[in-house]
């Protein structure tokens, strides 16, 4: 009943999927039993394995195994002297597999570190190994590589444009190789170099954002306007060129003013910018000029406040025709909003209606203020002292200047006069008369004028002196026409005439060549109280030519006049 194994079955290393087959021979006495176990499991024929036996040998066929089919696999063999058992290994070697793939693609920000990590699956011992471009990736400097719970990592701690490139990762056991790929790109992310100004259009004109971006292209530009994304249409159009994107709204209107924002992004990173875009607005004045009085000689301001889109060119107009401009006397200003007009010393000149003019390109419009200029009273023409006789009228005059109404007043001695029987007092034409009748002594003394207005006053002190008949002051004899040289035809007749004024009584005196002549056959003489007339009766007297005077004389003075005569005609023989 002996019985045992002649040859028994070798362990085997197996691939998945792949058909596993054990053998064992044996010897002794029929018949046989036999059973094939997995550990303690008896195995029997199905789909997943056969069992047979022959004579003197068994095989077990295990089809298309799996990795959990490793194991111990033992072969029992029987008769009626007793029982055998052999046992052989099975190992289901995995290959490496990529549970979890490198991505296709990868960016990485410039100057950041990147991690690239893929699972793999597979039986121990796996070796792992970094390419890139086929080469073997160097573990110095700025790379590190692990491999830890099935996962292989590469690391660069900081990242430059010399990594760009596909880098492989592979994956190897005793079952076999696999390998993944990703291409690696490193950028620069987008940022903006150049943001659009805030813009002020003119409606109905086209207005153009416009920026640049440093980076690495290629850039998505998306447009906003007041946080809503804009599409290209008829009213915007977008042009992105490598660095740069603009914006063109198209014929802008009110509902077009508002925030507007472009985001650039590329693969790394993203930025954005925001502007403004506002409707040109015309001008307009938020304070008006308003109407001034100035006194004459001092600073007047004329200033109002402003709005609208600059430029802003402002004219200064004076009574319809007169453009105002910087001068000696005047400033024109425009700045913080303010406009002004400042004249440093008001005249007559200054008075009028002024106009400001505000003028830009989307519209214009003025205002106007009148200014007045007052003139306080003053005193522009008077006689310090006045001399007049007893009996006389004494008359005194002042002139005056001022912007009415003016009021004229005259005192004596501290009271005011009134026109009456002694005083007539008028006022006409600027010139104020204090006629003081029937002067007498009593009259004498200082009489003050005193005139006013609104905005000044002046006065003015005048002394009368009324004087006795017998203090009559004595006037110089004077000429008042005087000789004119003359020539006559001979023959003909000749006369010399002057004029004088002078307290009488005056005697009259004439000469001829330095002799004084008289009434006679010669000449007749005739005087009067202001006159006096010299006839000459013969010039047929070569004699009568030459130089005559006439002199005139009082007790205050005297006065000469000469007169050179010439007879035209033969000469004498």
């Amino acid at each position: 009943g002996f019985m045992d194994f002649v040859t028994l079955p070798e362990s085997q290393v197996a691939l998945p999927n792949a058909t596993v087959r054990f053998k064992s021979t044996f010897k002794g006495t029929p018949p046989f039993t036999v059973k094939w176990f997995k550990e303690d499991t008896e195995l029997m024929t199905g789909p997943s394995c056969f069992t047979g036996v022959d004579e003197t040998s068994c095989f077990l066929e295990l089809y298309s195994v799996a990795v959990t089919q490793t194991g111990v696999y033992s072969c029992q063999v029987s008769n009626d002297a007793g029982s055998v058992r052999c046992s052989a290994d099975l190992t289901v070697k995995e290959p490496p597999e990529f549970v979890l793939k490198l991505p296709a693609t990868k960016f990485v920000k410039r100057g950041e570190s990147l991690r690239l990590e893929c699972k793999v699956s597979g039986s121990a011992p796996l070796k792992m190994t970094w390419y890139k471009h086929d080469t073997k990736v160097s573990e110095e400097g700025n790379c590190r590589t692990s491999f830890v719970d099935s996962v292989a990592v590469l690391e660069l701690l900081s990242s430059s444009f010399d990594d760009d490139g596909v880098y492989t990762c592979e994956a190897q056991n005793d079952a076999g190789s696999v390998s993944c790929s990703t291409t690696l790109t490193v950028k620069d992310p987008p940022s903006f170099v150049k943001v659009p100004q805030p813009i002020e259009g003119l409606k109905g004109k086209d207005v153009s954002l416009y920026c640049e971006m440093s980076g690495s292209a290629p850039f998505q530009v998306t447009w906003f306007k007041d946080r809503k994304p804009l599409m290209e249409s008829r009213k915007y159009k977008v042009v992105s060129e490598g660095s740069s994107a603009t914006l063109h709204v198209i014929g802008i209107e009110a509902a077009d003013a508002g925030e507007y924002e472009c985001k650039v992004s590329n693969s790394v990173g993203s930025d954005s910018c925001n502007t403004s875009v506002k409707l040109r607005e015309p001008p307009s004045f938020v304070k008006k000029l308003s109407n001034m009085t100035v006194i004459l000689g001092e600073e007047v301001t004329l200033m109002a406040t402003v709005k609208g889109s600059e430029p802003i060119t402002v004219s200064w107009v004076q009574d319809k025709d007169h453009i105002l401009r910087d001068s000696d006397n005047r400033k024109i200003t425009f700045e913080n909003n303010q406009v002004t007009l400042k004249v440093f010393k008001a005249d007559a000149t200054t008075a009028g209606k002024y106009t400001c003019q505000l003028r830009n390109d989307a519209g214009t419009v003025e205002c106007f203020a009148n200014l007045t200029v007052i003139e306080p009273a003053k005193i522009v023409d008077k006689p310090d002292a006045l001399s007049v006789t007893a009996g006389d009228i004494a008359a005194l005059e002042v002139k005056v200047c001022g912007t009415p109404e003016l009021v004229p007043k005259w005192f004596k001695d501290g009271v005011e006069l009134a026109s009456g029987r002694k005083y007539k007092i008028s006022f006409s034409r600027m010139i104020s008369s204090l006629n003081v009748v029937n002067a007498e002594k009593l009259d004498s003394g200082e009489y003050t004028f005193e005139v006013m207005n609104q905005v000044g006053k002046d006065l003015s002190k005048i002394n009368l002196t009324v004087l006795g008949q017998s203090d009559r002051k004595q006037e110089p004899a004077a000429f008042s026409k005087k000789l004119k040289d003359v020539s006559v035809e001979k023959g003909r007749p000749l006369t010399l005439e002057c004029s004088y004024t002078g307290t009488p009584k005056i005697t009259v005196s004439w000469f001829k060549d330095g002799q004084q002549i008289f009434a006679s056959y010669k000449y007749n003489i005739t005087t009067t109280e202001s006159s006096c007339i010299l006839e000459c009766l013969s010039t047929d007297d070569k004699e009568a030519a030459g130089t005559y005077c006439c002199q005139v004389s009082n007790d205050a003075g005297k006065d000469t006049s000469e007169a050179v005569v010439s007879i035209l005609g033969e000469s004498f023989c």
